[in-house]
C-alpha cells in the first residue's frame, strides 16, 4: 500500500497507490478550497459552484456533460467540504484516463449560464436540511467553539446568502481558488505512477497556475450554548479542541475515543444501555474541520434522563482516562488492524484517505508508519493524553427543556472533577 506523492511544476500534487489486479479505478480531483475561503455575505457558495461545474463547459453542453458521466458509468460525483471541494468518480480502469480529462474540462471552464445559477439555487434549498437535530447541533457547536467565525457557517449557506449569488460572484471565486496551486489529484487503480502523472499533465495542462489558499486562523473559545425544545428527546454534545496537543497525543487520543465511545460494544455504550437502559446509542469521535482537531461525545436520550446520562457519561469517561483497562486497549488495537486490512479492499476509501491528508495536514503520511505509531501506543501514554485532554476547555451544546436540562456550570465542573459525586472508579481494573 505504498503511496506515491509528486508535485508538478504548476504546482498540482499528484498522488497514487497501486492497487494490482483490480479491474475498476478510484479517481478524486479536489480543490483545496471551500467554505471557509467564501466572504460572509457570500455564505455557500462553493457548493453552488460545485453544482455548476457539473453543468457543462464553454465547449460541452450541459446534456453532452450528463451524457458522457452516464456512459463512463454514472459514478460521477462531488462534495463540498470546509476547506476543500471533491469531484471524483469510480470507472473501470480503461476510462481513467478519459475521466481525469473529462474532470479537467469540466473544473478548468465551467460554461456559468445565468439560467443553470438559478435552477442550481433552488436544486440547493431542496437539499438544504437546515433546522434539522444534526445540522442544528454541528452549526451551534462550531457558532459556541468559535464565534463570529469562518467555521461556524454552513457549507451550504443560508437561503439569503445563496438567492443573492451571481454569476460574477462565482467566476471570481473560481477565478481566485480553481488554479492548479490548489488541485490535488487522487488515483488508486492498477496503474504506475507514472501514468498517472503523465494523465494529469494532460489534463491540465490549460489551468492557470494561481496562488495557493490559506487556511484562516481560528480562535477556539470554548464556548456553551442552550437550545430550548419541547421534545421529550434531548440531546448533548461535548467536544474539546485537541489541535495544539503532540501528534501522538492525538493518536492516543483516536483510540481512546474508539475505547469508550466508537463502536457498538463500547464501553459509554455498555454504561449507559446495556447497565442502565439510558440511551438507544452514544458515540464519540476525533473529526478534523478546517485543520481543527475535536474530541466529541454525542449523547441522546429522554429528556427526562439527560442529567443522569451526561453524569454517568462524564464519570466514565474520567474514570477510564485514570484506569484503562489493558483488555479494552487490545481489543481498540485488534479493532484498528482489522480495518486497516479490510480497507485495502476500498478504492474510493483509500483515495479519500489520501484527500483527507492533504486537506487536513498538506503532506501523505505512511500508512504503514501511521499503523504501528497506533499500535505501539501503550495504556499510560493513553490514559495521559486523555487526562491532558480533560483539563482543556470543553465546547458544550444542549438541545433540551430548560426544566429538564443539566446546568452547564455544573458539567464543566463535573468534567474537572470538581463534583464527580460517585465515581465509577473500580469498575475498571487494568487486568493484569
Amino acid at each position: 500500500m505504498k503511496r506515491n506523492s509528486t508535485r508538478l511544476e504548476n504546482g498540482i500534487t499528484v498522488i497514487s497507490e497501486h492497487a494490482p489486479n483490480v479491474h475498476r479505478a478510484a479517481v478524486s480531483v479536489s480543490i483545496m478550497a471551500g467554505s471557509i475561503h467564501e466572504p460572509k455575505e457570500q455564505a455557500g457558495l462553493a457548493h453552488v459552484l460545485e453544482h455548476i461545474v457539473f453543468r457543462g463547459t464553454q465547449k460541452i453542453t450541459a446534456e453532452d456533460a450528463s451524457a458522457i458521466i452516464e456512459d463512463l458509468g454514472g459514478h460521477i460525483n462531488g462534495q463540498t467540504m470546509s476547506d476543500h471541494t471533491m469531484y471524483y468518480g469510480s470507472v473501470i480502469r480503461e476510462d481513467l484516463g478519459r475521466t481525469i480529462a473529462f474532470l479537467a474540462d469540466l473544473i478548468t471552464e465551467p460554461a456559468f449560464e445565468a439560467e443553470h445559477l438559478e435552477l442550481e439555487k433552488n436544486i440547493v434549498e431542496d437539499e438544504n436540511c437546515r433546522g434539522c437535530y444534526g445540522c442544528t447541533m454541528q452549526e451551534t457547536y462550531l457558532d459556541s467553539a468559535y464565534p463570529d467565525q469562518v467555521l461556524a457557517r454552513p457549507i451550504i449557506g443560508y437561503e439569503e446568502t445563496v438567492m443573492s449569488l451571481t454569476v460574477e460572484s462565482l467566476k471570481e471565486f473560481h477565478e481566485k481558488f480553481y488554479v492548479t496551486e490548489n488541485v490535488v489529484v487522487a488515483v488508486c487503480a492498477d496503474i504506475t505512477h507514472d501514468e498517472v502523472v503523465d494523465l494529469v499533465k494532460k489534463a491540465f495542462a490549460n489551468m492557470p497556475k494561481g496562488q495557493p489558499s490559506t487556511w484562516p486562523i481560528l480562535e477556539y473559545a470554548g464556548g456553551d450554548s442552550m437550545l430550548n425544545t419541547r421534545s421529550d428527546d434531548a440531546g448533548v454534545w461535548l467536544g474539546f479542541d485537541v489541535t495544539e496537543m503532540a501528534e501522538k497525543e492525538k493518536r492516543a487520543l483516536w483510540l481512546f475515543s474508539d475505547i469508550i465511545g466508537g463502536h457498538g460494544h463500547s464501553i459509554l455504550m455498555d454504561e449507559l444501555r446495556e447497565k442502565r437502559g439510558l440511551v438507544y446509542g452514544v458515540s464519540t469521535d476525533i473529526a478534523t474541520l478546517a485543520r481543527r482537531d475535536h474530541f466529541r461525545v454525542y449523547l441522546n436520550g429522554s429528556a427526562a434522563n439527560i442529567t443522569e446520562i451526561c453524569n454517568v457519561a462524564i464519570d466514565t469517561i474520567r474514570d477510564v482516562a485514570q484506569n484503562l483497562p489493558a483488555a479494552q486497549l487490545a481489543k481498540a488495537k485488534r479493532r484498528q488492524h482489522v480495518n486497516e486490512i479490510m480497507s485495502r479492499d476500498g478504492l474510493e476509501g483509500r483515495v479519500s484517505d489520501m484527500i483527507t491528508d492533504m486537506s487536513d495536514l498538506g503532506y501523505i503520511t505512511n500508512i504503514e508508519e501511521r499503523f504501528h505509531n497506533y499500535q505501539n501506543l501503550t495504556a499510560n501514554e493513553i490514559e495521559a493524553a486523555a487526562q491532558n485532554m480533560l483539563d482543556l476547555t470543553p465546547t458544550i451544546v444542549i438541545s433540551a427543556s430548560l426544566r429538564r436540562a443539566p446546568k452547564i456550570a455544573d458539567l464543566r465542573e463535573r468534567i474537572r472533577g470538581v463534583s464527580a459525586g460517585n465515581s465509577l472508579l473500580g469498575f475498571f481494573k487494568r487486568a493484569s
